[in-house]
């Protein structure tokens, strides 16, 4: 890959590169000194409200963050309302026209509603099948400020088409008119094009502009490396503007590599072991003094490694600051929910009750052990058919009680009492008229509005069972409600989007249900760490245009970074491509690849004295897996330092190797299969003849003597039944003294 091809700017039209003003440094901490100098300078000032004369935008909150603790570490005692903002933050500062952006899903229903309305036979009855990728299509077209006249022409220049190209275009350019005119009639925008919003804003109102920035005519912009989104049409409006005066833009060096002193290399097997090599480098760096908030590992994507480089940090006692993400369908309280959807799609049987009676999310108060004895006799399917069954067992036991009691049968012990079935029934009875409404067959905008007053009205006390402290553990707490917001915000706002742009009307099961669900909770719920002064583990766009003393890149691996370019089933490269020469701003894959090129090098930038990359050996199924082309650029470059990659298990005592050594030879021995003190079986042939004569292969052991047995070495049981077989007394049960020996025991 050239360095040449990853010039940020290379593609704003000369004019508007003639009026912006460049600063160039090749080190990003450089960089941030000379956009931040009139904040720098304040320490001197004798103003008594300092504040800088122009304002400064940054890349991301970490630069935010830098930016104020090198004002601290200068005496800088503060500022005024300071004029600092983060890219997402330009609308308060810069101002936003009236029209309310759409949440994401009133977007996706918008654009259901429009592909069935204006799509035509190329898209007919397969609107869900390419909603995704004609969603990201009008987002690339809006969020640059195109006209369906505009787009329509281009479509109109591209040549030598096949006729079904020609068909999907004019269906496209159709679903993008019904787009924009749904939005224009109800005062909306696409949710994605903010900075064309603002870029409108200030052009049709100089002087709010002047009011906003308080009399600053100047703005200085660090870190833009990706003009995408809207930031060609926003930096026009601004040197275009009467209210500023000047337009600064703060980059690192466009070309070449700049290296620090020292680089590495860690291949490991995979990514534990991987991300265990760079945790105790880490490790031997901050024993060596070095301050943790000055050493970064980064990875292109947050998964899986934020997350695998959080516990190895930990297992060398090393904290660490990072935001975490976190798949909402991951969530405890978000999985309990959707486990209750699935058991009403699966028809309630026995294994969805079971778990749904042990899920400690839901006061449902389901008797485990009578749903079990049920279940494991005979197939149950249904709610219905479960309140039958539960009526036949109550008979049941109720007429052996009454043999029992009349002396004319013993066979007690082979029914449930009668009492935990009554009140197994009652509780049943509660759980399946909340539970009845999912059995039923509604549309999607009736499932919405059965679920939405479902997580209103939480029958079940899923919020305050999910608000209790488990050991201490504050964060399994914390995540939970916020993830429990964040689904009934969710699916409050898919109601409201549904009834905004109804769907077909096609009535769903509870499966249909759940499973367009899935796909809509596919967004995250991010977290903080607790501290703010640890090892920084960030994802390579939030650790863009930093600077840190000591930098680990880790996951770079072919096809993660660079990450490959992302497909669609709507548009071919060739159709994209051919777009863009007519005048479409629809990225290719050789800007792509150019972009990924402009991060790899800012990020290596970013590493003052020492700079270590790593990749896994191994892939998923054992096979060999090819280190990254920026890898190879580096050992081209300046060479790499091999690091040792394989280490062994890191344990924090003696007595923690030892457990460790313990175990492996326990689970060693139980893998062979032969009868052991370890793999829970019971060899002796007199035990066994005479627990199958005793019990029989039909006996439903009970989960309660199940969970009791277990707390005890299956070694002393088989001792314990063949010690009560040769002393059992002929008055008493021999069931009853095997159960009160192993409950008193454990």
């Amino acid at each position: 890959m050239s360095p040449a091809s990853g010039e940020p700017l290379a593609g704003l039209p000369p004019r508007l590169m003639e009026r912006l003003h460049q600063v160039v440094a090749a080190d990003p901490a450089e960089l941030l000194e000379l956009a931040a100098e009139g904040f720098l300078r304040v320490a001197a000032s004798t103003d008594l409200f300092p504040s800088p004369p122009y304002l400064l935008v940054l890349r991301q909150g970490g630069l935010r963050d830098d930016l104020f603790r090198l004002a601290a570490s200068r005496g800088v005692p503060g500022w005024f309302d300071p004029p600092v903002s983060v890219f997402h933050e330009l609308p308060s500062w810069l101002g936003s026209t009236k029209r309310r952006p759409l949440g994401d899903f009133e977007r996706a229903a918008l654009v259901e509603h429009v592909l069935r309305r204006a799509g035509g036979a190329v898209f007919r009855g397969r609107e869900g099948v390419f909603l995704s990728a004609v969603e990201r299509l009008l987002g690339e077209l809006a969020s640059e400020g195109v006209t369906a006249r505009r787009f329509e022409e281009a479509v109109a220049a591209v040549r030598d088409r096949e006729t079904f190209e020609v068909e999907r275009d004019q269906a496209l350019v159709a679903v993008y008119r019904a787009y924009l005119d749904e939005l224009d009639s109800r005062q909306l925008r696409d949710g994605r094009d903010t900075l064309a919003d603002t870029a409108a804003a200030i052009r049709a109102d100089p002087d709010a502009l002047a009011r906003r920035l308080g009399g600053r005519r100047e703005i200085r912009i660090v870190g833009l490396a990706d003009l995408r989104g809207g930031w060609r049409l926003l930096l026009e409006a601004l040197v275009d503007s009467p209210a500023i005066g000047r337009v600064g833009l703060y980059l690192t060096e466009p070309t070449g590599l700049r290296v620090p002193p020292a680089v590495g290399l860690v291949a490991a097997r995979d990514e534990d072991t991987e991300l265990e090599a760079v945790a105790l480098r880490v490790r031997a760096l901050l024993d060596s003094g070095v301050r943790p908030d000055s050493v970064a590992i980064v990875a292109r994507d947050g998964r899986p490694y934020v997350d695998v480089a959080l516990r190895a940090l930990k297992a060398v006692g090393v904290s660490a600051t990072a935001r975490r993400r976190i798949v909402l369908t991951a969530v405890p309280v978000v999985r309990a929910v959707i486990a209750l959807l699935d058991a009403a799609a699966s028809g309630w049987t026995r294994h969805a009750l079971a778990g749904l009676g042990a899920q400690p999310y839901f006061a449902a108060d389901l008797d485990v052990r009578v749903i079990n004895y049920i279940g494991y006799r005979r197939r149950v399917v249904g709610l219905a058919a479960w309140g039958a069954a539960l009526e036949r067992l109550l008979e049941e036991a109720r007429a052996v009680e009454a043999l029992v009691e009349s002396g004319e049968s013993e066979e007690r012990r082979r029914s449930l009492p009668a009492a935990w079935i009554e009140r197994a029934r009652e509780r049943f009875a509660k759980f399946a008229a909340a539970a009845s409404p999912m059995d039923e067959v509604k549309t999607l905008a009736g499932w919405l509005e059965w679920f939405d007053q479902w997580l209103e009205r939480d029958p079940w006390r899923i919020e305050e069972r999910a608000a209790r402290v488990p050991d201490e553990r504050w964060q399994v707490v914390r995540l939970d409600l916020m993830a429990w917001r964040q689904l009934r915000r969710v699916v409050a706002d898919w109601a409201e989007a549904e009834r905004s742009w109804p769907g077909d009307g096609a009535p769903m099961t509870a499966a249909a249900f759940v499973e367009r669900l899935r796909l809509m909770l596919a967004g995250d719920v991010a977290m903080w760490t607790e501290t703010d002064r640890g090892v920084v583990v960030a994802e390579a766009l939030a650790a863009s245009y930093r600077s840190f003393d000591h930098l680990f890149l880790v996951g770079m691996n072919a096809g993660r970074f660079p990450r490959r370019a992302p497909s669609s089933l709507l548009l071919s490269e060739h159709d994209r491509e051919a777009l863009r020469r007519a005048g479409m701003p629809l990225e290719t894959r050789s800007e792509w690849e150019a972009r990924e090129w402009e991060l790899f090098r800012t990020l290596v930038a970013g590493a003052r004295l020492s700079l270590t990359v790593s990749y896994r050996r191994l892939d998923d199924l054992g096979g060999a897996a090819n280190s990254s082309a920026f890898v190879e650029e580096l050992r081209q470059r300046c060479g790499l330092e091999v690091l040792a990659a394989e280490t062994p298990p890191v344990c924090r005592s003696a007595e923690v190797a030892a457990h460790a050594w313990r175990v492996a030879h326990i689970e060693r021995e139980r893998a062979t299969g032969r009868p052991s003190l370890w793999n829970g079986l019971i060899a002796q042939a007199s035990l066994q003849g005479w627990l199958a004569e005793k019990f029989g292969d039909g006996f439903v052991w009970s989960p309660t003597s199940l969970e009791s047995f277990a707390k005890c070495p299956w070694a002393w049981f088989s001792e314990r039944l063949l010690r009560l077989k040769s002393v059992q007394d002929p008055d008493e049960d021999m069931d009853a003294q095997v159960r009160g020996s192993v409950l008193h025991d454990a």
